[in-house]
């Protein structure tokens, strides 16, 4: 489509099986004054499976290729090949993942890939699959992996997670580059600061 507007505040369970494949999802999302946007831009307490998101993403901030802001939400199985990008200009948080940009809550996220470039321009947390996690102890980021470009130009840039003050990430892998120009970056190949 030419344009797609974000599924808010969802909640429940959708798998997109389709012959035991993943339902592939085109957007086309250009909202650079907006907050919360993804294929969904805001979830509560939901299970999402087996999808892969195709094309490009534009936000002003917490932007993810599956879900933009998240609560008690578990994604699994699910590929973005969008790019994801953030044009915050105020210098604060961005909070930009390929999966999601924001966590606030216990979420899983499992067996998940990110091929797409994520790039703020300007804000924090930036990251491979999930760009910031906050409010999180039992937050699990299982068996993920980023092959997409990771650029910021502020700190806090992770290949897997920009940055995530409780939780866990276990067998996962960054095959992307992570590049930052600020001089006060936290930046690392799987988390960038926690």
């Amino acid at each position: 489509p030419d344009s797609y507007a974000p599924i808010s505040n969802f909640e429940g369970t959708l798998k997109g099986d389709v012959d035991g494949d993943r339902a592939i999802i085109t957007v086309n999302i250009n909202m650079p004054d907006a907050l919360n946007v993804g294929l969904f831009g805001e979830t509560g307490k939901c299970t999402i499976e087996n999808l892969q998101v195709e094309g490009k993403i534009l936000a002003k901030a917490y932007a993810g290729g599956i879900v933009g802001y998240s609560g008690d939400t578990t994604v699994i199985n699910c590929v973005n090949n969008a790019s994801v990008t953030s044009l915050n200009n105020s210098g604060t948080n961005s909070c930009i993942g390929g999966i999601i940009g924001y966590v606030n809550g216990n979420s899983v996220i499992k067996d998940c890939i990110n091929f797409g470039r994520i790039e703020s321009t300007l804000g924090r947390n930036t990251g491979g699959i999930v760009g910031y996690s906050t409010n999180s102890p039992s937050l699990v980021i299982e068996n993920c992996e980023n092959n997409g470009d990771i650029v910021a130009h502020d700190s806090n840039i992770g290949g897997i997670v920009g940055y995530m003050n409780l939780g866990l990430i276990t067998k996962c892998r960054n095959n992307g580059t992570v590049t930052t120009v600020a001089n006060k970056a936290n930046a690392g190949g799987i988390a960038g600061a926690n």
